[in-house]
């Protein structure tokens, strides 16, 4: 009897180990291929997201091709700098055959100025004027942060338009300190 009890204990550990590793696997693949969460590290993204917030990034759509990147959306982006590891959020203000200038506080997209009710007002967007138009190449992205104060925001302004292949994914809603959808 002692022998087949510890059969059934041995069995029910392996079931365990089994069942732990399937639900560690699946949790590693939905967190690099469909969802992840993160919590925003900083300033750049202020009045929209403020540093310690909670926030729920997609992430399928890249690795379906499904190329729905459009200005106006929060993105996870991997530093463009060399040799650095982190992950940006910023805003798409343009994207692919966009043209992009920056004049007197306001960006202008194909020179049509944006509408942007959620930055501050009366602020430098910018610690330059561009006074030239900056054009988004193919399969890049221009970004920026809606925390225009100088010094603040580490974006586009400063290092140019980034590859799409440097998007993580697309924040859609934070989820602390209290829901509620972004854009």
């Amino acid at each position: 009897m002692d022998n087949l009890e510890e059969n059934v204990r041995e069995g029910e550990v392996v079931e365990w180990i089994k069942s732990i590793g399937t639900a560690v696997v699946i949790a590693l693949i939905i967190k690099m291929f469909l969802f992840s969460f993160t919590t925003v590290n900083g300033a750049s993204m202020e009045p929209t997201l403020e540093n310690g917030d909670f926030l729920f990034v997609e992430k399928y759509s890249k690795y379906l091709n499904i190329d729905n990147y459009r200005a106006g959306d929060i993105v996870l982006i991997k530093s463009p700098y060399k040799d650095d590891n982190r992950i940006f959020v910023k805003r798409i203000v343009g994207v692919e055959g966009d043209i992009i200038d920056i004049e007197n506080g306001l960006i202008y997209v194909n020179d049509e100025p944006i509408y942007e009710d959620y930055i501050e007002r009366n602020i430098s967007t910018s610690p330059l004027n561009y006074g030239i138009d900056y054009s988004v190449p193919n399969n890049h992205i221009y970004v920026v942060g809606d925390n225009r104060h100088p010094n603040e925001s580490d974006d586009s302004r400063s290092f140019g338009s980034v590859p799409i292949t440097h998007i993580v994914g697309k924040v859609k809603f934070r989820v602390f300190p209290w829901p509620h959808k972004i854009n």
